[in-house]
């Protein structure tokens, strides 16, 4: 089959490639219909608007004001980083409806639209978050949901991989070009960079 490299626009880290990758192998095996990267965001909270009154008298003009409006508080929006609509025969293989189907379920969690289609929305972060953005994440993810009642996914390709499938265009390119001293030891040009047990995509789904 062969391998279609996914649309890069609007993708920020390699993160977001990887599972780019991930959804694209699944769209070109049947499980996925379609997907959007960076899709229409979720509106959390309007602007807090007030009124004011500017004095814009000069020497020459005595009592000169000027109606403004300013924001007391700015306006929230969240995107997520992709929109997937599923295929029916990627049910309880990929994704579960609504919710987990127990504690230790790890599927992707999707909802049903209006058109009877499941889909799901994903979040994407690395797997060092210096910058506490998951936290931030966090809290909007129960935010959405108690306003929308839509689950945002959080997937961390390095967390997220060992227990699903591993893409193969990850396989193929996350791989040393020059030899490099790690705490693995010494690798070499063509070594790859991948530090899990990789499974294929046949391999997951056979093995489920």
């Amino acid at each position: 089959m062969e391998r279609i490299t996914p649309n890069t626009e609007g993708i920020q880290s390699v993160e977001e490639l990887y599972t780019a990758y991930w959804l694209e192998e699944l769209k070109d095996a049947g499980y996925v219909k379609e997907f959007t990267l960076q899709p229409a965001p979720f509106k959390l909270a309007d602007a807090v608007v007030y009124d004011w009154i500017k004095n814009t008298s000069t020497k020459t003009i005595k009592n000169r004001f000027e109606e403004k409006e300013s924001n007391m508080l700015e306006a929230i929006e969240y995107t997520a980083d992709a929109h997937v609509i599923w295929d029916i025969s990627a049910m309880n293989l990929f994704f579960t409806i609504d919710k987990p189907r127990d504690n230790k379920c790890k599927l992707i969690i999707a909802h049903i639209g209006f058109s009877g289609d499941a889909y799901s929305y994903i979040e994407v972060k690395p797997i060092f978050d210096q910058q506490n953005m998951e936290r931030e994440f966090k809290i909007k993810q129960k935010w959405i949901y108690q306003k929308y009642k839509i689950f945002i996914n959080l997937v961390v390709p390095q967390k997220f991989f060992p227990h699903n499938f591993t893409p193969k265009m990850c396989i193929d390119t996350m791989i040393y070009v020059k030899t490099t001293n790690t705490k693995r030891g010494m690798k070499r040009p063509g070594d790859s960079k991948i530090t899990w047990k990789v499974n294929t995509l046949n391999e997951y789904i056979n093995g489920k």
